[in-house]
């Protein structure tokens, strides 16, 4: 899933306030295709404003929240949600010279 993203120059994160031993674990164990990143200290969530459970953020280029789930209570189907709203937006894939300006 993730390498179909990566052509359209976006890139799906994973973020989890676990250590990497228990990310690795879980990451392993459902076979994600996308990095899962340590956020021990839970600053997503504080900077978000969200207390606990699950959420996501989908991130512009710019490093701006282009739409944001505070809470995500149905994980089997929870994942249509960010694709399809990802499917109708026009994203332009980088550009190696784009990338290195980042």
């Amino acid at each position: 899933m993730n390498q179909a993203y990566l052509a359209q120059g976006i890139q799906i994160l994973g973020a989890s306030g676990d250590t990497m031993a228990q990310n690795s674990v879980f990451s392993n164990k459902y076979k994600f295709s996308f990095p899962l990143l340590c956020d021990v200290a839970r600053s997503l969530p504080a900077a978000l404003s969200v207390s606990s459970g699950r959420w996501a953020v989908l991130v512009n280029e710019d490093r701006t929240v282009a739409q944001f789930w505070p809470q995500v209570d149905d994980l089997e189907m929870f994942p249509v949600q960010p694709l399809s709203f990802v499917a109708t937006q026009k994203w332009e894939a980088r550009t190696a010279a784009k990338a290195e300006e980042l």
